[in-house]
């Protein structure tokens, strides 16, 4: 695997988190709006639970993602995110990350784009898995 740092964003499903851990990503981020209020702490405790590996950041409302980091189940949030790159807080530092370019695949720190299929609706394993190998990650 190249020397690159992944973030893949916006993973809202167990099943996208744990083929991510598998992979070696090294981040996964959680679009906290997306999850219902009530479900978000349970959400985020089995993900912390079920996977080893990325360190999980969140987006979202501040005073939640603060809330969630102080119980240890996010390591860090997005604090300024673009069409082109996010930007994480992690507990003692920033890391900006590009999103990935299939002409220029090797900035030390790339996002990915996690979306469902607008045909199916579900998510496109192809398409993460084509992006991964771009990226040299090892399947």
């Amino acid at each position: 695997m190249q020397n690159i740092s992944i973030l893949a964003f916006p993973v809202q499903d167990l099943t996208i988190a744990r083929y991510l851990a598998a992979a070696n990503i090294h981040f996964i981020a959680i679009d906290i709006n997306k999850i219902q209020n009530i479900l978000s702490e349970t959400f985020l405790s089995d993900i912390r639970n079920w996977i080893e590996g990325p360190q999980l950041i969140g987006y979202g409302q501040e005073a939640d993602l603060d809330h969630f980091i102080r119980l240890n189940l996010l390591d860090g949030k997005i604090c300024d995110i673009s069409s082109t790159t996010i930007q994480i807080q992690l507990k003692d530092q920033i890391l900006d990350f590009e999103k990935f370019d299939k002409l220029n695949p090797t900035n030390p720190f790339t996002w990915i784009e996690v979306k469902a299929s607008e045909v199916l609706g579900i998510y496109d394993f192809e398409e993460i898995e084509a992006t991964l190998l771009s990226l040299g990650v090892e399947l």
